[in-house]
């Protein structure tokens, strides 16, 4: 019986960890973005139980209440697109592309695993969209104020000085004499 080196071995053995943990890897991620083509199919179909259990827990909860509105609605003319995943240790991001009406809204789905599988984190996905939005609101607010024209006289501060030219002492009556005003 040959022997093989410990580190030839040891090498083999990092390889095949290496490609196990690869595919692991993609197997993880393409199942994230099973869960959120799941989802989305669940809700154009207007199926708010199959939403509500590919949940994550803590939205799973605020979801069962009175006024939950899901992230996919049903639709007519709705069409989707589940693009690259990424997975971080017990979470995943899922870019998806919604398409209505001419108009194209692209974020990512947030996803933490529980009980043996993903789940959507719809909460934290919204709120990370709302920042996204608000901030982008913001930057064209203040890009409209920048190309606002500048107010007549605004850069004239002789214009804003009712008293140009004459100094208070030179204002008649201001030398000591109190007008009871």
């Amino acid at each position: 019986m040959r022997r093989v080196p410990m580190s030839a071995a040891l090498l083999v053995a990092l390889v095949l960890v290496g490609c196990t943990s690869r595919d692991d890897s993609k197997r993880r991620a393409e199942a994230a973005r099973g869960v959120v083509t799941e989802f989305v199919e669940a809700g154009l179909a207007g199926d708010e139980a199959r939403q509500i259990e590919l949940l994550a827990s803590v939205d799973r909860v605020k979801a069962r209440g009175e006024d939950w509105s899901p992230m996919v609605m049903p639709s007519e003319s709705l069409e989707y697109v589940v693009g690259a995943a990424s997975v971080e240790g017990d979470r995943a991001s899922v870019l998806l592309s919604l398409l209505e009406g001419g108009v194209t809204e692209s974020f990512d789905v947030l996803l933490v695993e529980e009980d043996s599988g993903w789940r959507i984190l719809e909460g934290e996905t919204i709120d990370r969209l709302a920042d996204r939005i608000a901030g982008e609101l913001s930057r064209q607010f203040e890009g409209l104020l920048e190309d606002l024209p500048e107010e007549p006289g605004a850069g004239d501060e002789s214009a804003n000085d009712e008293s140009a030219g004459d100094s208070s002492e030179d204002a008649p009556g201001a030398q000591g004499a109190d007008t009871g005003r």
